[in-house]
């Protein structure tokens, strides 16, 4: 499919309920979405349920602690996430932009018909220790 750029023009309402070139279309398609939607339901339904149910005892103290401190741990751990994302994103661009130059500069200095192979070797290598570099950075 070809993409489908923003339109500000466009109006509001024909923006919400438009289905092609959306990714709503391509989630209803999933079976995955219907089984987690039917999980929760059903999920619901046993926790409004729950006191008619011997089987299903839920103490809701319990699970207001364990609320919080989840709450509070996804917070930390966004933000610890951000955090490094800050970090990392201007040294990958670095590390980037060092081998856009690099090639370049073999492109712009080496432009003998005798250095092409080399040229090509040098950019190669440089080329998989980035790679290398990406794949250990994972």
């Amino acid at each position: 499919e070809m993409p489908v750029y923003y339109d500000p023009k466009q109006a509001t309402i024909q923006a919400l309920f438009q289905w092609t070139s959306t990714s709503v279309r391509v989630v209803f398609r999933r079976p995955e979405f219907y089984l987690y939607l039917v999980l929760h339901v059903a999920l619901t339904a046993i926790t409004i349920f729950s006191e008619d149910l011997p089987w299903v005892s839920v103490n809701w103290k319990a699970s207001g602690v364990v609320q919080y401190f989840t709450t509070f741990f996804v917070t930390f751990y966004n933000g610890h996430c951000f955090k490094r994302y800050m970090e990392l994103y201007p040294a990958c661009m670095d590390v980037l932009m060092g081998v856009q130059l690099f090639v370049w500069e073999t492109t712009v200095k080496f432009k003998h018909p005798d250095l092409r192979r080399h040229r090509l070797q040098a950019v190669r290598y440089m080329l998989a220790s980035t790679y290398l570099f990406f794949m250990g950075l994972t």
